[in-house]
C-alpha cells in the first residue's frame, strides 16, 4: 500500500483472491472448535467446576473475535481491487473537502467546529475517494448525534511510531447502536488502509470516533 498502486499491480487479483481464500479457509476450523466448546460449555461432555467454565467461556469468545476477523478479510478481499494509492495530506486532500461537503449539515444545526491540527502536513498513502467516503461518514454520524449550536471538537496528533491519530468529538450523546454500526462498516476501509477505528458513548463529554491511520513522509 505505501509503495504500489494495487488497483494497476498485476499481483493485486492474487492478493485479493488469496486473501478469500485465508478467509474462507479460516472458517471451517473456528466452526469445529466453537462447536466442541459449546457442548463443553452445556455438559454434555460431563460436569464443569467455574474456573473451567471460566477459561471456555473466554477461549469461545476468542474464537468469535476470529470469525470476525475472518469476514473483515472477506470484507476486504472484496475492495481490494477497487484502491488506487496515492500519497495524500490529510488536511489539505481528506479533511478540508470532506468537512466543505457536510456545511449544509453543519450550517443547519450551527456547529461550531474547533480544530486542532500539528503545523506540518500530515501524509497518508491510500485511496482518495475511499478516505474521503470514509471521513464523510465519520463527520455525518457525528453530526447526527450533535444537538443545534453545539460544538464538534476535531483533534489530530501524530505518533512516535509514525501514525496518526484523529478524533472526533460531539458533546451530543449516540441513540441507539448508530455510531458503532458506522464503524463496522468503514472496518473493511480502515482495514486495507493498515489502521483502526473505535467508537464511544461513553464519553462523558460525548460521543467519538478514533481513527488511526499510518503516516506516509513528504
Amino acid at each position: 500500500m505505501k509503495e504500489l498502486n494495487v488497483s494497476l499491480n498485476p499481483a493485486s487479483w492474487m492478493t485479493s483472491r488469496m486473501m478469500g481464500v485465508i478467509a474462507h479457509d479460516i472458517r471451517t476450523p473456528i466452526t469445529v472448535i466453537r462447536g466442541y466448546l459449546k457442548m463443553m460449555l452445556s455438559e454434555r461432555t460431563g460436569p464443569l467446576n467455574p474456573a473451567q467454565k471460566e477459561c471456555l467461556e473466554a477461549a469461545l469468545n476468542s474464537m468469535d473475535q476470529l470469525t470476525g476477523l475472518g469476514g473483515l478479510i472477506s470484507e476486504s478481499a472484496g475492495k481490494l481491487d477497487q484502491i488506487h494509492a496515492e500519497s495524500l495530506c490529510l488536511q489539505e486532500d481528506l479533511w478540508k473537502p470532506s468537512w466543505r461537503e457536510l456545511q449544509p449539515h453543519v450550517a443547519e444545526k450551527a456547529i461550531l467546529l474547533k480544530e486542532q491540527f500539528p503545523e506540518h502536513p500530515l501524509m497518508v498513502c491510500g485511496d482518495r475517494r475511499l478516505l474521503r467516503e470514509m471521513l464523510e461518514k465519520l463527520i455525518s454520524c457525528s453530526l447526527s448525534f450533535a444537538g443545534e449550536h453545539t460544538e464538534m471538537s476535531v483533534d489530530v496528533a501524530s505518533r512516535k511510531t509514525g501514525e496518526f491519530v484523529l478524533k472526533i468529538l460531539v458533546s451530543g450523546r449516540s441513540q441507539g447502536p448508530k455510531g458503532q454500526e458506522v464503524a463496522s462498516e468503514l472496518l473493511p476501509l480502515v482495514f486495507l488502509h493498515g489502521g483502526k477505528l473505535t467508537f464511544s458513548d461513553r464519553n462523558e463529554n460525548g460521543s467519538s470516533f478514533t481513527l488511526t491511520l499510518p503516516g506516509k513522509d513528504a
